[in-house]
């Protein structure tokens, strides 16, 4: 019996400090809040300094990049300089008081291996990055192989085997794979999600046009999802199995490069 009561009395301290511990934590979240909110909307809207990251020259138009980093601010020439290879970020320039986007020329995207061939044309397609944006592209293409193993060479995902129009990020992709087979979202919700995190400056970049040729590709019984909804008319059974003999044949190479085989 008196066991039995040490036990219970352990417990009682057990929880006693535990809630002691809890109400610590919350007092001092509470003490720092207002600090992290101001902080945190400076780092948003605020230039943090007026001097380029990479030439250190005074801006008379800061421009930055946060893809690249919190800090990554630019003159304008810099800016062009740090992307003169095919990307996915996007650019704000600060005008009125705070950030805005702003498109800018990109480079042409090539295959990776330096192919050259006569029958090299360049085609404007739509690319979805990893957290959802999209962003026009123009990628090169030629007669050699099909339009869609070139988006592979890129590491991006055709919307279609034969109409090359959106070209999706595999690490989204993935991204999606695991959230459906982990957590059982559907495809749709995966968009939904997309929706809600992305920023309004990146919603409705594109002209009716592109617009109208989402809608085209959508089922009707999507066609209300904004952004992301050609992610919703996407078959993933196809990107699963590539995937799978994906990490299959990694699997092969790590072993043989360590003497298994």
């Amino acid at each position: 019996m008196k066991s039995q009561f040490f036990f219970s009395d352990t417990l009682d301290e057990t929880e006693v400090s535990y809630r002691e511990k809890k109400r610590k934590r919350l007092e001092n979240w509470a003490a720092i809040t207002d600090e992290l909110v101001q902080v945190g909307t400076a780092v948003l809207f605020t230039p943090p300094h007026s001097q380029c990251i990479r030439c250190m020259q005074s801006l008379d138009q800061v421009c930055r990049c946060m893809d690249c980093g919190t800090s990554a601010v630019y003159c304008r020439e810099c800016l062009d300089i740090c992307h003169s290879l095919p990307h996915l970020h996007k650019f704000e320039m600060f005008k009125i008081g705070t950030f805005v986007c702003v498109d800018t020329d990109t480079p042409v995207w090539r295959r990776p291996d330096n192919h050259v061939c006569q029958t090299s044309y360049c085609q404007q397609i739509v690319v979805m990055n990893e957290q959802g944006r999209q962003h026009k592209r123009i990628i090169e293409l030629c007669g050699c192989e099909s339009a869609a193993v070139t988006m592979i060479r890129s590491y991006l995902w055709p919307s279609s085997p034969k109409n090359l129009i959106i070209g999706f990020h595999i690490g989204l992709l993935e991204r999606m794979t695991a959230l459906l087979l982990e957590c059982h979202v559907s495809t749709k919700g995966f968009c939904e999600s997309l929706k809600a995190t992305l920023s309004k400056h990146h919603k409705g970049l594109f002209d009716s046009e592109v617009q109208m040729l989402y809608s085209r590709k959508m089922q009707p019984s999507v066609t209300h999802i904004p952004i992301p909804s050609p992610l919703a008319k996407l078959q993933i059974s196809s990107f699963k199995a590539y995937i799978s003999d994906r990490r299959r044949k990694l699997k092969v190479k790590i072993r043989i490069g360590i003497g298994e085989f």
